[in-house]
């Protein structure tokens, strides 16, 4: 699969960041040469890798 065909899988969403933790997202996405949405995207991908099991064992 090519990029453009994994970039139409993705939804859009929006969300409210504190002020704060904007701008530090803004400097560790300067830092690292990456843009904030890989960031956030990645972030999210490893908040649901380490909570998929716990929303699992409560949904039971």
């Amino acid at each position: 699969m090519n990029a453009t065909s994994r970039d139409k899988r993705k939804v859009r969403t929006s969300v409210g960041i504190d002020p704060d933790d904007y701008r530090e997202l803004e400097a560790m996405a300067r830092k690292h040469r990456v843009s904030m949405s890989w960031m956030i995207r990645e972030a999210v991908k490893q908040y649901l890798k380490n909570k998929r099991p716990l929303l699992s064992r409560d949904e039971s």
